[in-house]
């Protein structure tokens, strides 16, 4: 139980962190659309919609209770968010004039490239890191257990030892 709780809050603290940058770079290029009028504007929208609400989710839930355990379902839906993030981001790549694959050192675009790939790279690591944390808390409900007699029966057994 100790082990699923610290992969829990470490998955929680890095989902944390990538929602930040991806907060961050879509902020950026909201305000770069703003001023040129150049973008994506309902993609990075969506995208930030989707960084803030998991943003809010793993900030409340790098509190440690037993409570963080049920919320699978929140993790596997975060997740499926981010991919479809990722994936009309991606989209948008060839359109955003940054499609050349060796193209990295922000010639073009002053460097917005280079930006618009992190803030697209973070959202499909983003979107793996809340698909393990999924499986991780939905194990006890698939094993065929009971997850607060697990908890009670584990947290038992520590106390005896």
């Amino acid at each position: 139980m100790i082990f699923s709780r610290i992969v829990s809050f470490v998955l929680r603290f890095f989902e944390f962190i990538f929602a930040l940058i991806v907060t961050a770079t879509s902020g950026w290029f909201l305000h770069v659309r703003h001023v040129h009028a150049v973008g994506a504007k309902g993609r990075l929208i969506f995208t930030i919609c989707i960084a803030l609400y998991s943003l809010i989710l793993s900030m409340i839930w790098l509190i440690p209770f037993t409570a963080t355990f049920l919320h699978y379902p929140l993790d596997a839906f975060a997740s499926i968010f981010y991919f479809v993030a990722f994936a009309i981001l991606q989209e948008w790549i060839y359109h955003y004039g940054c499609g050349r694959i060796f193209e990295w050192n922000g010639e073009y675009h002053m460097g917005q490239c280079m930006t618009y790939r992190t803030m697209t790279a973070f959202s499909f690591i983003a979107g793996v890191f809340w698909l393990i944390s999924a499986i991780l808390v939905s194990f006890p409900f698939f094993s065929g257990g009971d997850l607060v007699t697990q908890y009670y029966e584990e947290d038992a057994q520590e106390r005896r030892v």
